[in-house]
């Protein structure tokens, strides 16, 4: 039986992430999978919980955001060139899904689960760091902290949205 792993972060996009786990975890298993699906608790989580599964699965689906995203990438190590990654969008900005073409909403990015195609891509790497869509330094390095926290409040958040 083939096996696939879910990370899911709870707390992004609103938490709309819970939902779309547990569809996506039926959907795999009516297509043969045996399903695991984990929760990530902070930053890094995904790494690790990717990284302790890398070697037992066939398939890594990741419901969050673009940092989840990377950290998962990371986490598969050596086998990235073995292990598809699915994307279900779930952050706020999900650069990466839209540069990829996965639907934002959920029905439509669930149907790609269901019907898409592993389409291999190229990944960045600056020393040990990858990235996945674009790499910031100087100024735009040093204001990502910031709007990171200005996010985060009921005002930021709104912003940030628009």
């Amino acid at each position: 039986m083939k096996r696939a792993a879910i990370i899911g972060n709870p707390v992004a996009g609103s938490g709309h992430a819970v939902s779309m786990t547990e569809r996506a975890r039926k959907i795999l298993a009516t297509r043969g999978f045996a399903v695991e699906s984990v929760a990530t608790r902070g930053p890094g989580d995904a790494e690790s919980l990717a990284r302790a599964r890398a070697g037992a699965i066939d398939l890594l689906l990741v419901a969050g955001g673009d940092g989840s995203i990377r950290e998962a990438i990371a986490g598969l190590g050596d086998h990235r060139r073995r292990v598809p990654l699915a994307i279900l969008p779930c952050g706020n900005a999900n650069v990466v899904a839209r540069e990829l073409g996965v639907p934002r909403d959920a029905e439509s990015a669930l149907e790609v689960l269901r019907s898409g195609v592993a389409t291999p891509i190229d990944l960045g790497r600056i020393g040990s760091e990858i990235f996945l869509s674009m790499v910031g330094i100087g100024w735009d390095a040093r204001a990502v902290p910031h709007l990171s926290r200005l996010r985060r409040t009921r005002i930021g958040g709104s912003w940030y949205r628009l």
